[in-house]
């Protein structure tokens, strides 16, 4: 058996990658501060990425519940209304043949008390001089 080139296909389970090329998250910050919906340019560059060879594109943190928003620039899993923005969002990568996958975050005790006044964790100890969680 032989296991492939970095540019060849790959299947992983019931999933066929272009290639084993993967973007790692990092926190890109191009969202709407209100509603945490991704921005026209978090499209743009997951294009880029497509077009350029990615494989598997991983999101930026993402939070699912408001008590654990890391900071303002942070998008958001936490509500229906992001659905259709986030569709837009990864259409142009996908249609290119990249696959994306969210990376989902809780901040907890690491949030930014401007963006996330009560923050929820499981311990409830505050982290350096952010909020103390509850």
């Amino acid at each position: 058996m032989t296991s492939g080139s970095l540019f060849d296909p790959i299947t992983v389970g019931s999933l066929t990658l272009r290639n084993r090329v993967m973007r790692s998250a990092t926190a890109e910050r191009l969202t709407e501060r209100e509603t945490g919906a991704p921005r026209p340019a978090l499209g743009a560059l997951y294009e880029r990425l497509a077009r350029g060879g990615v494989g598997v594109i991983v999101t930026g943190h993402a939070y699912v519940q408001p008590g654990g928003r890391a900071h303002d620039e942070m998008t958001s899993l936490a509500d229906d209304a992001v659905i259709g923005p986030w569709r837009a969002t990864i259409a142009a990568a996908q249609a290119l043949g990249a696959r994306v996958m969210v990376q989902i975050n809780h901040a907890g005790s690491n949030c930014d008390q401007a963006a996330t006044p009560d923050p929820v964790s499981p311990s409830g100890v505050a982290t350096s001089d952010r909020a103390r969680p509850r």
